[in-house]
Parts: structure tokens; C-alpha cells; sequence
């Protein structure tokens, strides 16, 4: 399972994914549509290139654990409660502009 590399989880009421920190060697995750408001755990996801955690419980502050992800190219994070004043995109300055967010309405 360690050499997993793609992970959908998506629509699964899902509250943490502590497990998912063991996955080192994960390229995409995909956890949008649960309750996840903690992001503690990604710090261990550093080869991550694409993040798609729209519909959770993300606030403001657990934007700042996602500046560990400098592979990251793709976050899909709206809606979640960090962007609904748009200030959230300040915690993600290590990222190239052009790559910073891919906002994404379904």
C-alpha cells in the first residue's frame, strides 16, 4: 500500500485521514465531499502534486500545514470555510502563481 500513488475517497464522510500520511509515495489525493477539518497529517505527503479537498471543514488556519506540500501543483479546496474570505491563498506563497489554485464548481 505504500507504493500507492492515486487515492479517491471522495463522498465518504470521512473525518480524518491520519492513515493516508503513510502513503509517502501519493501523487493525488482526492477527499472532497467529507468532514475533514484537521490537515495535520499531509505534512508527510511531500511528493503530493494534486490536493482536492473542496466540500470539508477546512478553516483558515489548517491552510498553513499545506505549505509543506512543495510538489503540490493542483489544490482544489472550494467551498470550504477558509475560502469564504479568500485570504487563505496568503498561507500558500511557496507555490507559483500560475499553479497556486484550480478552482473547481461542480
Amino acid at each position: 500500500m505504500k507504493e500507492l500513488r492515486s487515492l479517491d475517497i471522495s463522498h465518504n464522510a470521512v473525518e480524518s485521514l491520519q492513515e493516508v500520511a503513510t502513503l509517502s509515495n501519493l501523487l493525488v489525493l482526492k477527499c472532497s465531499s467529507n468532514q475533514i477539518a484537521d490537515l495535520s497529517w499531509i505534512a508527510g505527503l511531500n511528493q503530493l502534486e494534486e490536493l482536492w479537498i473542496r466540500d470539508n471543514r477546512v478553516e483558515s488556519a489548517q491552510v498553513a500545514h499545506l505549505q509543506q506540500l512543495s510538489a503540490l501543483q493542483t489544490l482544489v479546496i472550494h467551498p470550504n470555510p477558509c475560502t469564504e474570505r479568500g485570504d487563505y491563498v496568503y498561507g500558500l506563497g511557496h507555490l507559483n502563481i500560475f499553479l497556486l489554485i484550480t478552482l473547481v464548481r461542480v
